[in-house]
């Protein structure tokens, strides 16, 4: 799970006619920046463990994401380098099916949960799991690779 208090945003600003730099903790930034004298302009120029939003975030969005990191960790960048699209915290909670195991072992559980009180023990030794995930990963679902982690979503 990705402690967000690690990931910072660099803003660049100008106060008082002071060029200014500073990491700004995401989990913090809507505060600091709202914090910020009215009119300051100011730029984001480097995110540490945190996906890059552009030169101007909109800072409710970065808490956003900071307070969905704090509950899931790095599947929440795993989603946004999936979809390539803005967070969406409902769309994540429905994709969102799982992560750290292989494709087949995902498989055998989801089969496990769905169908298994339905198989005879004596048939489920012949189960296929393989060609199961197969099946599974051909259009229901994806799996996602992000720092050596697998990430499991429902293709919605």
């Amino acid at each position: 799970m990705k402690n967000t208090t690690s990931s910072s945003i660099r803003v660049k600003y100008t106060l008082n006619g002071e060029d200014k730099e500073e990491d700004i903790y995401a989990d913090l930034f809507l505060d600091t920046i709202e914090d910020l004298p009215e009119g300051t302009q100011w730029e984001a120029i480097g995110y540490e463990d945190f996906p890059d939003l552009g030169k101007h975030p909109d800072p409710d969005m970065v808490d956003d994401i900071a307070r969905a990191m704090k509950t899931y960790g790095d599947a929440v960048l795993a989603y946004l380098e999936w979809t390539n699209s803005p967070w969406d915290e409902d769309h994540f909670e429905e994709c969102y099916a799982g992560e750290g195991m292989s494709k087949v072992d995902y498989a055998k559980d989801y089969f496990n949960e769905c169908f298994s009180a339905d198989i005879p023990e004596s048939i489920k030794n012949y189960i296929d799991y393989e060609k199961f995930a197969e099946y599974l990963f051909d259009d229901d679902m994806v799996v996602t690779v992000y720092e050596d982690n697998n990430y499991f979503w429902r293709n919605l």
